[in-house]
């Protein structure tokens, strides 16, 4: 806000230096100095004028009662037309011939609709990003599903693989069981047998003793 401040001529030449290598100004307001009120006051806003021409920043600006005038009024006409970024101007009670307000009003035009379409593409590429991120999102968290199933299977593989092999260890852990079992059972008859034989040979020889006795 740089309204009501009594600038002249020097403020001005200063301001056309910075417009022309600052880009950053978005809006600035000089309404209510006195900018041209001398021959001094003229070049410093024809150098205002011609920054305008190489300036890509500022949208608004106001020079209302600035006392421009008819020729600072064609200045601004001739260098507005290479401006494209300016969409609000305000240049009342300056004295401006009615040719070159409408040179104004109609650059100002196009660079409101360059700037409408401008926004609407940096709207649609904003949006074209966001949903290119959402996919790009969406697709790591498909790939960490994917990874994290291939994961569990891969763990239920190994712990079915591991039961198994238990269950092979638990059947061979009874078959041997079994066989020993069976290796006791059959070593068991045969000392039976072999303790009944035993015991028949005793009888008859016992027996035979007895036949000799009579």
């Amino acid at each position: 806000e740089l309204g009501v401040n009594e600038f002249s001529s020097k403020t001005c030449k200063s301001l056309a230096e910075s417009l022309e290598v600052n880009g950053t100004f978005s809006s600035m307001n000089l309404e209510g100095n006195p900018l041209v009120v001398d021959e001094e006051g003229k070049e410093s806003f024809e150098m205002l004028s011609r920054s305008l021409a190489k300036n890509s920043g500022l949208v608004f600006l106001s020079l209302w009662m600035c006392g421009v005038g008819v020729e600072g009024g064609r200045a601004l006409a001739r260098n507005i037309v290479e401006n494209t970024t300016l969409v609000s101007l305000e240049v009342g009670y300056n004295n401006f011939d009615n040719s070159d307000v409408m040179v104004l009003r109609n650059q100002l035009e196009l660079n409101r609709t360059k700037r409408t379409k401008k926004l609407a593409k940096e709207a649609e590429n904003a949006n074209q990003a966001r949903k290119k991120e959402e996919e790009h999102i969406k697709s790591l968290m498909e790939m960490e599903k994917k990874e994290s199933e291939e994961k569990w299977l891969q763990e239920q593989k190994i712990v079915r693989a591991n039961e198994r092999q238990l269950e092979m260890e638990r059947q061979q852990e009874e078959a041997a069981l079994e066989r020993q079992k069976k290796k006791q059972m059959e070593r068991a008859v045969r000392l039976e047998e072999a303790r009944v034989q035993e015991k028949l040979k005793k009888s008859k020889k016992g027996k035979k003793g007895k036949k000799g006795k009579k």
